[in-house]
């Protein structure tokens, strides 16, 4: 267990069924979402989609609902701490953990998805098109051959690569306030690198570590 991290566990839904009003609930009383039952709906039709399209594709490990119930309040928690942004960029957008998730849950803000493969990057613009969210597009490519019309005040990542490389490659791309909001397994080895940074808040749920580090 790493030391100096707060614990999100308080916040976190019971997720051993997935209950679409129980997750509205949740999402009410811990974000307070604008739209909890609109946005726990958008959330069981992508859970669906991504399990459907998992039969054939092999996007992500999850196999039930229940698992993916588990990565979407993995993908939440954050959104319980971290200060209000207006663009999020997202490197390495996968399965759409958690970008998708936070573009259902902040529709205000706009959320561009960064994903340099070809079948994950349709399966992402699907989810996008069949839920109607307006808020997120999708680029195919590379982080590195990106150009953003205005700075992102929120950089997401799951991806595999270390903290250090994330920072240089993005630095282009984040507004002079942004910040960045990590997803890392509980024994990455770069994560202790930042632990005595004052700019970095670490968390922690269940074996998940987030790495929040303001500009």
């Amino acid at each position: 267990m790493l030391e100096n991290t707060i614990d999100l566990t308080p916040y976190a839904l019971d997720s051993s069924s997935f209950d679409v009003r129980a997750l509205a609930r949740w999402l009410e009383s811990t974000f307070a979402t604008a739209n909890p039952l609109q946005a726990a709906t958008q959330l069981e039709m992508y859970a669906k989609i991504l399990l459907e399209w998992n039969a054939s594709h092999n996007l992500s490990g999850a196999r039930t609902m229940a698992d993916m119930l588990r990565q979407i309040v993995d993908s939440a928690l954050p959104l319980r701490v971290i200060k209000p942004f207006d663009q999020c960029l997202d490197i390495g957008s996968g399965a759409g953990l958690p970008a998708l998730v936070l573009g259902i849950l902040c529709e205000q803000s706009r959320f561009i998805l960064c994903e340099p493969r070809k079948k994950r990057a349709a399966f992402l613009r699907f989810v996008v098109h069949r839920l109607g969210l307006r808020n997120i597009c999708v680029e195919n490519a590379r982080v590195q051959e990106l150009s953003l019309s205005q700075p992102a005040s929120l950089i997401t990542s799951r991806a595999s690569l270390s903290n250090a490389q994330i920072f240089a490659t993005t630095k282009p791309l984040i507004a002079d306030d942004g910040a960045y909001l990590l997803y890392k397994g509980e024994q990455s080895y770069h994560i202790a690198l930042n632990a005595s940074d004052p700019k970095v808040t670490l968390y922690r749920y269940n074996a998940r570590i987030y790495v929040y580090k303001e500009l």
